[in-house]
């Protein structure tokens, strides 16, 4: 079972102050035994993530796509 979520945060291995809220989340369930740190989760009970373009594409086609693909995330759709 997944829960959709908007605004929730995906907590970052590249270091402990980062992270990222994508526009849509699909996350297990559990998500809520997942919590890192002030509305950041482990990417571990995520399964997909969306990024809605704008002005800012080219922070969704580079550093997310890298970041993203970093915590191991299944499923990054732009």
């Amino acid at each position: 079972e997944s829960n959709v979520l908007q605004g929730i945060g995906l907590w970052l291995p590249s270091g402990p102050e980062d992270y990222v809220i994508p526009d849509l989340a699909i996350v297990d369930a559990d998500f809520d035994e997942h919590l890192i740190e002030n509305n950041c989760y482990d990417p571990a009970c995520f399964r997909l993530v969306l990024e809605v373009t704008s002005g800012n594409y080219q922070t969704d086609l580079r550093h997310k796509v890298a970041a993203y693909a970093q915590a191991k995330i299944p499923v990054y759709v732009i």
